[in-house]
């Protein structure tokens, strides 16, 4: 088969390095709506009212969003897939495909890709990762 066009592989890595970067901030979103009922000040006509009835809600919700958002489990299996079809496809040794390849695509390795694919279980130590 015919290696994966570096074009390709670099917008799909790239979508994801953003997509992974936008999903850390969205339970940090949530935990700042929580402390907003939390900071209702008794001068807040119903302030203990909002609290009783929207805090265990809101903070459930900030639970479960930061549950699903911390683990990269949900992104591996198609890091692994695009990874694993480089180095199949590698005219490069096997313990040199990747590391050659993505480092012949950017002078840096955007930092969230890098860091799914070592989750996936990629060798990233000879990868330029951006700091």
């Amino acid at each position: 088969m015919a290696q994966i066009p570096t074009s390709l592989y670099q917008n799909i890595a790239e979508d994801f390095d953003t997509a992974r970067s936008t999903m850390l901030d969205v339970p940090v979103t949530i935990l700042t709506a929580v402390n907003r009922i939390v900071d209702l000040t008794t001068a807040t006509t119903g302030a203990l009212g909002f609290e009783i009835n929207l805090l265990s809600p809101f903070y459930s919700t900030y639970n479960a969003v930061n549950g699903i958002t911390t683990s990269s489990a949900a992104w591996l299996a198609g890091v692994r897939a695009i990874n694993n079809y480089v180095i199949d496809n590698s005219d490069v040794a096997v313990s040199d495909a990747l590391a050659s390849f993505v480092n012949s695509i950017w002078t840096c390795v955007p930092t969230y890709w890098a860091a799914l694919s070592e989750d996936a279980g990629f060798d990233i130590t000879e990868w330029n990762v951006c700091s």
